[in-house]
């Protein structure tokens, strides 16, 4: 608590900087877990179950997922 009420504002925010980019991290990890998750949904035996109808919002969502989950790898890595 000390260094913290000794710590500038350039400081403070370095700090807050660096806590929320180890956050972020964290947060990339537990994406790519969850896209690996749905991409294997599909080869599933219950997708086949899935109604014509379905079909276009299901394959939507998961290219969805995929666009996010890449385009947050790639900002990762800057």
């Amino acid at each position: 608590m000390e260094t913290r009420a000794r710590e500038s504002e350039k400081q403070r925010w370095d700090r807050n900087f660096t806590d929320l980019l180890g956050e972020l991290r964290i947060t990339q990890n537990g994406m790519h877990i969850m896209f690996a998750f749905l991409l294997v949904l599909p080869f599933g035996t219950r997708f086949g179950a899935v109604t014509a109808a379905e079909r276009p919002s299901t394959v939507r969502a998961r290219s969805s997922w995929a666009m996010a989950t890449v385009d947050q790898g790639q900002a990762m890595s800057v």
